[in-house]
């Protein structure tokens, strides 16, 4: 019978959170398959010119946020737990107060997840703080100017993409296809950052700082 994986809780806790992880994307794109968007013309914000605007008719709901901190808690402990289960194979006893060291200086890895797991679940994501991923125009013919100008920009306080702007009286003809994903809203470090990338570095990071220290007590003979 083979001996038991000291490091298989760490193990499991990083795999938990790429399902949280995969959750989460997968919520994302269901969300945003349904195009909940609108578009449509502004012609009072800027006096002589016609903007034209998507703008979100629904926004993430705030529950998925703790989709995300439990993502990142599970990152989080699965260092802890990776800690622990090298002092108890090197022979340690008293383990409450054995952690991974996270500290001021520690780098990337070490601030990012404190940061992240220290905000607010309600804070984690402040509606839709999205760019644009991608802005596709087909086919843009103006009408009764050349002086129309594709101005891709996106303004979170109002969850508004203006794509295009005109003279005033011109005509605008476009197939646009766009594609979003979600951000973080006012965290530390990523603030702004879209997350499932960030999750997902953070992850294969993780795992590969556990994967060193069991390959460290292997070294040491504490496990075999």
């Amino acid at each position: 019978m083979a001996a038991p994986d000291p490091f298989e809780s760490a193990k499991l806790l990083i795999e938990r959170a790429g399902e949280h992880v995969d959750d989460f994307k997968r919520k994302c794109d269901e969300f945003f398959k349904r195009k909940p968007y609108a578009q449509f013309v502004d012609t009072q914000s800027k006096p002589g010119k016609e903007l034209y605007k998507l703008r979100l008719t629904e926004e993430i709901p705030v529950r998925w946020s703790t989709i995300v901190a439990d993502a990142i808690s599970n990152l989080r402990h699965a260092l802890d737990h990776a800690i622990g289960a090298s002092a108890r194979a090197a022979g340690a006893t008293r383990l409450k107060a054995v952690y991974f060291p996270f500290c001021g200086d520690a780098g990337e890895l070490e601030s990012t997840i404190r940061s992240i797991a220290g905000t607010n679940k309600h804070q984690m994501l402040t509606g839709i703080l999205t760019a644009a991923d991608s802005i596709n125009i087909h086919a843009m013919t103006l009408f009764g100017s050349r002086d129309g100008l594709f101005i891709p920009g996106w303004d979170s306080s109002k969850n508004e993409l203006t794509y295009a702007e005109t003279p005033v009286g011109t005509e605008l003809q476009y197939d646009l296809d766009v594609a979003f994903s979600v951000a973080f809203g006012d965290v530390e470090i990523v603030g702004g950052e879209r997350v499932v990338p960030v999750l997902q570095k953070l992850g294969t990071k993780v795992l590969r700082i556990v994967s060193q220290i069991e390959a460290a007590c292997r070294r040491g003979g504490y496990i075999t």
